[in-house]
C-alpha cells in the first residue's frame, strides 16, 4: 500500500468505526504506512469494510490483517525496520 492509500484507509475507518478511534498524528500515520506497505490496498480495504460491518471500534493493524494473506514478497522484519526508522525520525 502507498502512503496515500493508507491515509484513505484510515479516513474510511475513522468514519465507519468511531468507537475508540485513535488520535491520528504523524507517528500513527508513519507506523500504519510502514506496517501496511507490503499489502495490496484492495485486500486491506476489503478487510476494513468487513471489520466495520461487524464491530464499531477502530481496529488495530493486526486485527485488520487477520484475514489478509501475507504477501509472498514481504520480509518478516518489515515492522522491526519501520519501528527503527520511526525511532530515528523521533530522535
Amino acid at each position: 500500500m502507498t502512503v496515500s492509500e493508507t491515509k484513505a484507509l484510515v479516513r474510511l475507518l475513522l468514519s465507519l468505526c468511531p468507537l475508540h478511534a485513535p488520535i491520528v498524528d504523524r507517528d500513527f500515520a508513519l507506523a500504519w504506512a510502514a506496517a501496511l506497505r507490503p499489502y495490496p490496498y484492495a485486500a486491506v480495504r476489503a478487510a476494513a469494510l468487513d471489520h466495520a460491518r461487524r464491530k464499531p471500534f477502530f481496529p488495530s493493524v493486526a486485527e485488520l490483517l487477520k484475514t489478509v494473506p501475507a504477501p509472498a514478497s514481504a520480509a518478516r522484519n518489515d515492522l522491526a525496520l519501520a519501528e527503527k526508522k520511526l525511532q530515528q525520525m523521533k530522535g
